[in-house]
């Protein structure tokens, strides 16, 4: 009877331990609830509980399973936003990040196979692991995870990563510490930026190094800095993720400094002396890719660029032309025309159609930057160039006809040191001697005889102004306009208005040069 009363009693005990476990346990999943969790289904043993397909804010898991005894969670296959990690994540009533730390100082955490996400850009994964009472290291093949992190962060990541742009090919090392707000580290010490708008070869970028602190999904905000070059100053917005933009804003720097980077695909920036300040601000969309560029100059001046200078101001200099060879230009060679001995309508027409500030400027013109950026970020693609008269020599003296970044910039610099070197007269003389004004057609002594079997002295203002208008794209006004006796009256109209304003004519010249016959020899 004894025996019978304690088995009794033992069930009555057992059964009220199961009653209070049971109570404990739905309170403790209402809690996970709370916090945001959710599961698709839920195993029950006697001291373990296993969560299939897990889901809470900024994580998911296949599998979590609970050993109640041991005191252990085993964590299979997750992933888990970091983003969402620094901000502490959970739902109402949770508590804070010390307070779960408490609760969990005496478990042990087993990680197998997590991946770690930054919205929704994969940071690293296959992060695998023991964590006790929350302190720990995940270690994966390119980086690791760990709790808790610096100066009382959650935990800090660090990873080597491979580019995600297309066209910057190496890898970076990346620090990302997750606390309130989260920080976030780039490094890279060599990448490769290998772009046709850039350069028509690879540039080779070094010590580069990117900082960023804040949500992005707020505002993020940090430095970019290159080893030995320029810095400047990030702010990041993705408050529609993934839609993103990005804004630098470079302050006021010396020039040699800001263009260094470019040093191993321009030989001028090696070997000149470079004074001024160079300035920015951009932005860039993604993933539209859509940018704005407003660069800022300042006193820019060129020494040592320009190879062969002495003889650029009076003798014989070989240019290499965009369609093969070097042919020889300057005093006593074939073709050569003296500038006085050229109508000065050509060169007052050139100026009014292709650089309108040339007596103004030295050497580039920063208005006609700006204007042709807008115009190319408008079409989305190059259609201006807003190369002054003095660039367009630098490019047809030294350079080839690539439309990139790296050409614009070493003609800016050869530019900036011809025009102070060889002022504006001679400049326009060098120019309208090596300008290509048709197929095969090099000078305007050629031009001349080609067109209208004269000499540049004679030329009429209808006759100079159809010239000019062949400088952006020779062949095409060639085919379009010479053979198929088409001249571009409107255009003309246009130029010799400028021609006009500027002096270089009467308003009655004007017109009568716009209404006028315009005798063109018969191609054949």
């Amino acid at each position: 009877m004894t025996r019978r009363r304690l088995g009794l009693a033992l069930v009555g005990v057992l059964g009220v331990v199961l009653l209070i476990l049971g109570l404990v346990e739905r309170e403790a999943l209402r809690g996970l609830k709370r916090q945001g969790l959710r599961w698709q289904g839920l195993d029950r043993g006697l001291t373990t509980r296993t969560f299939h397909a897990v889901t809470g804010p900024g994580l998911s898991a296949e599998r979590v399973s609970v050993d109640l005894s041991a005191k252990v969670i085993t964590v299979h296959r997750a992933q888990l936003d970091a983003l969402a990690l620094a901000q502490g994540g959970g739902g109402e009533g949770g508590g804070g990040g010390e307070g779960r730390a408490e609760r969990l100082k005496d478990w042990q955490i087993d990680v197998d196979a997590l991946g770690l996400y930054a919205g929704e850009r994969l940071l690293v994964d296959g992060l695998s692991g023991r964590l006790d009472g929350g302190e720990g290291a995940l270690v994966g093949d390119a980086g690791q995870l760990t709790l808790p992190g610096p100066d009382g962060a959650r935990a800090a990541l660090n990873v080597t990563v491979t580019s995600p742009i297309a066209e910057l090919q190496g890898e970076a090392t990346l620090t990302l510490t997750l606390s309130d707000p989260p920080r976030l580290t780039v490094e890279a010490e060599a990448l490769t930026l290998n772009h046709p708008l850039i350069a028509a070869e690879p540039l080779p970028l070094r010590g580069l190094r990117l900082s960023l602190s804040g949500d992005p999904r707020q505002e993020a905000r940090g430095r970019i800095s290159a080893r030995g070059g320029p810095d400047a100053d990030l702010t990041l917005r993705c408050v529609a993720p993934p839609a993103c933009e990005l804004t630098v804003e470079m302050t006021d720097q010396p020039a040699a400094v800001v263009l260094s980077p470019f040093a191993p695909l321009v030989p001028e920036l090696r070997r000149a002396e470079l004074d001024g300040t160079l300035g920015a601000t951009m932005t860039l969309s993604w993933p539209s890719r859509a940018w704005t560029l407003t660069p800022r100059f300042a006193n820019l001046r060129v020494s040592g660029a320009v190879q062969g200078l002495d003889a650029l101001r009076g003798g014989r200099v070989e240019v290499r032309r965009l369609h093969g060879g070097l042919h020889p230009i300057g005093e006593g060679t074939p073709g050569w025309v003296p500038l006085r001995m050229v109508s000065p309508y050509f060169p007052a027409a050139i100026i009014a159609a292709e650089d309108a500030a040339f007596y103004r400027h030295d050497g580039y013109d920063p208005e006609a930057v700006l204007e042709a950026l807008a115009a190319n970020q408008a079409a989305g693609e190059v259609v201006r160039g807003g190369s002054t008269l003095t660039q367009q020599l630098a490019k047809n003296l030294t350079l080839s006809g690539e439309r990139t970044l790296v050409r614009k910039l070493r003609e800016l610099l050869l530019a900036l040191e011809l025009d102070e070197a060889l002022g504006k007269d001679r400049v326009l003389e060098l120019y309208v001697n090596v300008v290509e004004l048709g197929p095969d057609l090099w000078g305007v002594q050629a031009a001349c005889e080609r067109y209208f079997l004269k000499s540049p002295a004679n030329l009429t203002p209808a006759e100079a102004v159809f010239l000019a208008l062949l400088l952006p794209s020779p062949k095409d006004g060639y085919e379009r306009w010479y053979l198929r006796s088409r001249p571009p009256r409107e255009a003309m109209r246009r130029v010799l208005e400028n021609m006009a304003r500027a002096g270089a004519l009467t308003e009655a010249e004007a017109q009568a040069a716009a209404e006028g016959p315009l005798m063109l020899v018969p191609p054949g």
